[in-house]
């Protein structure tokens, strides 16, 4: 296999229009969850992120602005910790920021299984807990929003 070919085969791209892969994940709160019960056929978001990036920083408080907003309509957002930050230092960082949209730690693994190469990655899935799209970091919250809204079926596809 060619550099090209390993590069274009370990993309986020081939995950579209596939189950999302089954992860057991470690919640902020001490609770282990696997994917598919945590989604239970919602519409979701899952974002992978750390500490460290400018970007993710930026894209956390409106993460947990759109889960109050969207979750009693069946959404969630899931943020997965892939740069294994300590659990003190995640929760300080929630605490400051007052986050109320579910965190994970130790997410370096299942960033790999979802071919994350750069920082936040979201993964947007469909009530059958299918990929259906993607995004490499965070510039519109209001991207994001339009999108939910698609996904919970208040919004006409774009």
């Amino acid at each position: 296999m060619t550099t090209l070919e390993m590069m274009f085969s370990s993309a986020p791209e081939t995950l579209l229009g596939k189950a999302a892969p089954e992860f057991r994940v470690e919640l902020l709160d001490g609770n282990t969850m696997e994917l598919s019960k945590l989604l239970d056929g919602r519409p979701a978001l899952i974002t992978f992120w750390g500490l460290a990036c400018g970007p993710c920083r930026q894209e956390a408080p409106w993460l947990t602005r759109y889960h109050k907003q969207y979750v009693d309509r069946g959404f969630l957002i899931l943020a997965v910790n892939a740069y294994d930050d300590s659990r003190d230092d995640v929760q300080q960082y929630v605490d400051s920021k007052k986050l109320e949209h579910a965190i994970s730690l130790g997410g370096s693994d299942i960033a790999d299984v979802y071919q994350v190469s750069a920082y936040p990655t979201s993964f947007w899935i469909n009530r059958s807990g299918e990929v259906i799209d993607y995004d490499i970091g965070f510039s519109n919250p209001d991207r994001i929003e339009r999108k939910l809204l698609q996904l919970i079926g208040e919004s006409p596809s774009l």
